[in-house]
């Protein structure tokens, strides 16, 4: 059994012990000018309300921390840093919100250790000037056994048992943690938000595919995938709930019939599953969390380091139970724990753009001019050019660095995992580069053709953190003796050195070994996006072949990638025709007839059987129109005319969606069919 206690502080910030705080701060070693202000901070404060039109005396404050100041959450975040700790109870603390849960097989023995503790808390509080507030402070318990809540008392008060507890946003439901309360939480929410949707999603004059998809995936589903890889471990019957809301929305976004399946409805909108799209994220924070510090609670709760072959028993539908389904399902290997700093190590006064320069100051445009600039500006130093490539085909992906030496006419180049993205390469060739000079006495300028580069290591690094930061930090140490500045170079000006980089990048192709480089956290978020993607196409083919829906769609586009036509027309209407024909639920003859809503299904102009085939290609009808089509079609280069290339799914005439579905859609107003498909 597990006993939760959800505590609620009674005006936790606006009781908060300003001599109280500094007694604890004064006992952790905090002294001097610091201690004085924050005692002045909490003296001479008063206050005064406004009733009616009238205000009341000024009113002397004993206690507290101002309303809304940046300041209020750190000092009482101090304030409770001593709270009582025990063994056997875990404390989590998100600013007031104080949850507390206490877990063991004899339900007895649980109970009294809950009790123990908060019969300590309470008098922790007290002593503190703190106010447990028992009306607001609540229980759950969960447990497979067939047992009440046991009572748990704050002094006399017996706190409240309640099924239904929300946390940070999420619904907890006691005893069974189905997340059954949450999820139709969600669907009950999502549903007033779609009404909103409804306003702006007309099929005739309402915002485009682009807009309506943006304002889906920041207004609706972000409401979904918040905590959704906390609640992801809920039963497939309960969860599968909110696919409906997706599914609504989609069709909103497309303005496509009732009758579309759905996996065209997702294909065509470029919007996963939401049972694929929860896999992705808990994979994503999985990575996040593999980079959390060394001492990350979140981290170590979950055990991020324990292997994906561990044969540990790990709870069914835990977090890291998912993790390792969907890493072999997405077929990604095992990621390694990088810790980092809680605290950057460079210090953020140092101002490290003194030893960055990103621009000339003055006019470089070849070689000669390049010389003639480093020459006055730097005599006496050695130069040293880096650079990094990234090469990608059908059949594989290379990444490599370099560095030239002019002064020893020396090249070195190093190969590195596929996986490592051009900036990432551009920073490892600087990070070897100043490796190399560091021994030597010697004013030196390495030359980067990476603005990018330059920036990130110029500032306090949000991305690319531990190379950045080694970087800084040995910049920072070879600055103490010697002169050493890092320059930005403009590429494709013929500048030898730069050129000598570049040459001797695409060399480190060849090379036979690759480097140990650690990927960063970026990197592998990428080829988490990249993994997902295949995997997605796969699902979505697949599903198509197993269901037998959605098959028509399929012909049209080759993949999920491929085939966006977001922003490529001119209005609403014509935007949702094409997703009508694209996805093979359109006002034509054939599908009205199938949903009875015409009494056949033969042509108005023929005795053929009206597909969308028929009526873009074939029907004797629209000779003269279609006619017209093709020659504008003839002159952008395309001869054979088929269903796939007009409707925009084949890859070879990407560089002309625009224009072919322009020309298209000039046939079908042509027609006077814009408003009946």
């Amino acid at each position: 059994i597990c006993l939760v206690i959800f505590l609620d502080l009674k005006s936790a910030f606006d009781t908060v012990w300003g001599c109280g705080l500094v007694h604890k701060l004064i006992s952790k070693g905090i002294k001097g000018y610091m201690i004085g202000w924050i005692f002045n901070y909490f003296q001479n404060r008063k206050i005064k309300v406004l009733v009616d039109g009238s205000f009341s005396e000024l009113v002397d404050l004993s206690a507290g921390t101002p309303q809304g100041a940046v300041l209020s959450p750190l000092l009482f975040n101090l304030m409770i840093m001593d709270v009582p700790l025990d063994d056997d109870i875990t404390l989590y603390i998100y600013a007031d919100d104080i949850t507390i849960s206490c877990a063991g097989r004899d339900t007895q023995n649980t109970k009294h250790k809950m009790q123990s503790y908060i019969n300590r808390l309470i008098d922790w509080a007290e002593m503190w000037g703190l106010i447990i507030n028992p009306q607001k402070t609540y229980m759950q318990h969960y447990t497979k056994k067939r047992i009440h809540c046991p009572i748990i008392k704050i002094k006399e008060h017996i706190i409240t048992y309640k099924k239904n507890q929300r946390l940070l946003g999420l619904i907890f439901d006691s005893p069974s943690l189905t997340w059954r309360d949450h999820v139709n939480y969600l669907k009950n929410d999502c549903y007033s938000r779609i009404n909103l949707m409804k306003v702006i999603s007309s099929s005739v004059w309402g915002a485009s595919t682009k807009i309506l998809r943006n304002f889906y995936i920041a207004y609706i589903r972000a409401k979904i995938d918040y905590g959704s890889i906390v609640y992801g471990s809920a039963a497939d019957s309960y969860i599968k709930k909110l696919d409906v809301v997706q599914n609504a929305c989609l069709r909103r976004i497309l303005g496509a019939r009732n009758t579309t399946p759905i996996l065209s409805l997702q294909a065509e909108s470029h919007l996963p599953p939401l049972s694929l799209h929860r896999g992705y994220l808990t994979i994503k924070e999985y990575i996040k969390l593999k980079y959390k510090p060394e001492k990350n609670l979140t981290a170590n709760v979950i055990d991020v380091q324990r292997e994906v072959n561990s044969r540990a028993v790990i709870p069914s539908k835990s977090f890291t139970s998912r993790c390792n389904k969907w890493l072999d399902t997405l077929q990604i290997g095992t990621i390694k724990r990088i810790a980092t700093q809680n605290i950057i190590e460079t210090p953020p006064w140092l101002n490290l753009s003194q030893y960055i320069i990103l621009y000339y100051n003055e006019e470089v445009y070849n070689n000669a001019t390049f010389q003639d600039y480093v020459s006055r500006n730097f005599p006496n130093y050695t130069f040293v050019y880096t650079d990094g490539s990234k090469i990608s085909s059908h059949s594989e992906t290379s990444v490599s660095s370099a560095m030239f030496l002019p002064e020893k006419q020396t090249v070195t180049c190093w190969k590195l995992r596929s996986e490592h993205s051009v900036i990432s390469s551009e920073l490892f060739a600087i990070w070897t580069a100043l490796q190399k000079i560091a021994d030597r006495s010697k004013n030196v300028v390495i030359f980067s053709d990476s603005k990018s580069a330059l920036q990130l290591i110029e500032s306090i690094p949000k991305t690319y953190i531990k190379i950045v930061e080694q970087i800084q930090l040995l910049l920072l140490r070879l600055n103490k003796n010697n002169k050493v500045i890092l320059h930005w170079v403009k590429a494709h000006i013929d500048i030898f050195g730069n050129k000598v980089a570049d040459k001797a990048a695409h060399k480190g192709h060849q090379n036979n070994k690759s480097e140990l480089y650690d990927l960063t956290r970026e990197e592998y978020i990428s080829i988490l996006k990249i993994k997902f993607h295949t995997h997605w196409n796969e699902y979505w083919k697949a599903s198509t072949d197993s269901t037998l829906k959605g098959l028509f769609h399929r012909d049209i586009r080759s993949n999920i990638k491929h085939g966006d036509m977001r922003g490529f027309l001119r209005d609403r209407r014509q935007e949702v025709v094409f997703h009508r024909l694209r996805v093979g639920h359109a006002g034509v003859k054939q599908y009205l007839h199938r949903f009875n809503m015409e009494e056949n299904d033969i042509c108005t102009h023929c005795q053929a059987t009206e597909t969308i085939q028929h009526y873009l290609l074939e029907c004797p009808g629209y000779q003269l129109s279609r006619h017209i089509m093709k020659q504008k079609l003839t002159a952008i280069g395309i001869n054979i005319v088929t269903l796939k290339i007009i409707l925009g799914g084949e890859e070879s005439y990407s560089d002309r969606y625009k224009l072919i579905l322009r020309i298209v859609m000039e046939y079908i107003k042509a027609t006077d069919r814009l408003s009946t498909l």
